[in-house]
């Protein structure tokens, strides 16, 4: 028979060439390898055999690849049966550069920050500038992706890639004769660096000298049911951490910011086990997690463990203690009562909420069901565990608890699994025929086929989520994160004010001090939220409301809740226009 399929291909870019190295596969088949067949393509084209000559050699060296292409490469064994199996298949974008040549527009030199991350190599050329480096580990875990980020010296950081798993890229359309900074951040299953390795664009540094950095942990929902929001909380966490420690570099501060991030993966568990690792390693501030469920799991462990959290993503009422434990959300008992309001405004009579069954699809739920209790509003309840993968059982008790006789809603409170839920839903003409509700403060992403489009218009499809008013700060953030959102800002928020509480009070305070002083330094803090005000349970305080509907196909800013005197939301009914 012929040979197994070689493996762990790997492709390393030189200046002139890309050179693979493989593992020789572990059954010849009965018959010796005579040779190595190499293919190689430009990535999405046909396949190309590489002439290299006969070799059983586990190595080879391609030339005569196109500058900025970015290629794919595979190798398969041969021998006197026929050839074998194709290996993994490699990607790598190639770059003729000569890192020899100096530029007259950009003088580079590396600053090795991070030990894990090595050889991390900035060639300049005629408006762009080729990065290369080696694979990092961290935590004994090979790199799965990468951030690739740039700025005119001084500025603000850009996003030039995101999550990429390629080791070499090439920055194009930069001005001559500017200074720009580098850096590329590592990404784990389990942490992603804050700066792992960066590239500066004069050879000396301006940072003054014997500079303290205070670390604090984040934790981040970047896979699972919240991976669309969590890579862009991610992406304004590391603005946010750059933005202050502009701040204090400003102001002569000796101290800097540091950051460590740990992916809950958007479970429950993922949040003590992130608290208990920032712990163990000594770090007793934490912003995060994401989610009510991945909090709730950490509470004990936070409380027992003396530590401090904000958490930008947590919104369910029964975490609402006076504790160590803050949050820059408003808490789901004020959303619950614009819910009620909303949909006693739109003539619902009955309502089947739809729940995952975590602490914070419970909760407001209950508040929702509390919210009701003097309307006429008759509320049944469908709950799915939160691993959930299928909906059809979901979607039959919807269509079992109908009421031909009433004006019937769905309301669901759920992640990013109300896409499959909709697609579920789409195969029942009956349930096209009611309005649907959803908890989320994105649904751009559902919006992505004609079919979904056309089904969430007939069903005037609808969310209700707490809405900041527009300003300097967040405006600012979505001119780097385009994406940014609620949640984006409350993470930003919850940078800005553990920093600031910790420069005001000293890098040695400990958890008691910095939770007495927050209250006050949030309230007087200028928020990308609008108003950090926080309340007595350390949640912010205040809130106006916007309802989303989709109309058309796209998603429309219908009307507004506005706070007036502290409790009651008079409605602004507003044009239809598609919402940024």
């Amino acid at each position: 028979t012929t040979p197994g399929a070689p493996t762990g291909l790997t492709a390393t870019p030189s200046s002139t060439s890309v050179s693979l190295s493989w593992v020789a596969p572990t059954s010849d088949g009965g018959n010796s390898i005579t040779d190595y067949t190499i293919e190689y393509r430009a990535e999405g084209g046909s396949w190309s055999v590489y002439a290299d000559g006969t070799s059983t050699t586990t190595s080879a060296t391609v030339t005569g690849l196109t500058d900025g292409t970015t290629y794919e490469f595979r190798v398969s064994a041969v021998n006197a049966m026929g050839t074998g199996k194709p290996s993994n298949v490699v990607s790598i974008l190639y770059a003729a550069f000569d890192v020899t040549t100096d530029s007259d527009d950009i003088l580079l030199n590396t600053l090795s920050i991070s030990p894990r991350f090595t050889n991390f190599l900035v060639a300049p050329d005629n408006g762009r500038v080729i990065l290369s480096w080696n694979a990092s580990q961290m935590e004994g875990q090979n790199a799965t992706g990468y951030i690739v980020q740039y700025r005119e010296h001084a500025g603000f950081w850009q996003n030039f890639l995101y999550w990429d798993s390629s080791s070499s890229i090439i920055i194009t359309n930069l001005t001559n004769n500017v200074v720009y900074d580098f850096r590329i951040i590592p990404i784990t299953d389990l942490v992603i660096e804050a700066v792992a390795e960066q590239g500066i664009g004069i050879p000396t540094s301006t940072h003054p000298v014997n500079i303290t950095t205070m670390n604090i942990g984040v934790i981040v929902s970047s896979t699972g049911a919240l991976a669309n929001e969590g890579q862009t909380i991610t992406e304004v966490i590391h603005y946010a951490v750059d933005e202050f420690n502009r701040y204090l570099e400003m102001h002569n501060r000796a101290w800097r910011l540091g950051i460590f991030i740990y992916n809950d993966d958007s479970s429950a568990s993922g949040g003590l086990t992130g608290v208990s690792a920032f712990n163990d390693a000594g770090i007793k501030t934490v912003v995060g997690p994401a989610t009510s469920a991945s909090l709730d799991g950490a509470m004990e462990y936070i409380y027992d463990n003396d530590l401090l959290v904000i958490s930008y993503g947590s919104t369910a009422p029964t975490l609402a203690h006076d504790d160590t434990v803050f949050r820059t959300t408003i808490d789901d008992s004020n959303t619950a009562k614009i819910y009620a309001a909303a949909l006693q405004h739109d003539g619902i009579s009955h309502v089947i909420s739809v729940i995952r069954d975590d602490v914070w699809g419970v909760a407001l739920n209950d508040a929702l069901r509390a919210s009701l209790t003097n309307s006429s509003i008759v509320l049944d309840e469908i709950k799915y565990h939160p691993n959930t993968t299928e909906y059809d059982e979901v979607i039959a008790q919807i269509q079992h608890n109908l009421r031909p006789d009433s004006t019937t809603a769905v309301v669901t409170f759920s992640f990013d699994e109300i896409k499959d839920i909709v697609d579920t839903a789409m195969l029942h003409e009956s349930l096209s025929k009611i309005k649907w509700y959803h908890s989320d403060t994105d649904i751009d992403f559902i919006l992505d086929n004609n079919t979904r489009r056309e089904f969430m218009s007939v069903v005037n499809f609808t969310t209700i989520t707490p809405t900041p008013p527009k300003n300097e700060i967040n405006a600012k953030i979505n001119q780097i994160v385009p994406n940014a959102g609620l949640y984006s800002y409350a993470a930003y928020d919850a940078i800005q004010i553990i920093g600031k509480t910790f420069d005001e009070l000293g890098l040695l305070a400990n958890t008691a001090a910095l939770a007495d002083a927050i209250p006050a330094i949030a309230s007087a803090h200028p928020a990308a939220l609008g108003n950090t005000t926080l309340n007595d349970a350390g949640d912010i305080a205040y809130s106006d409301y916007v309802v989303d509907t989709v109309i058309n196909g796209k998603k429309t800013t219908t009307h507004k809740y506005i706070l007036v005197d502290g409790s009651y939301y008079s409605i602004i009914h507003l044009p239809h226009v598609v919402a940024e």
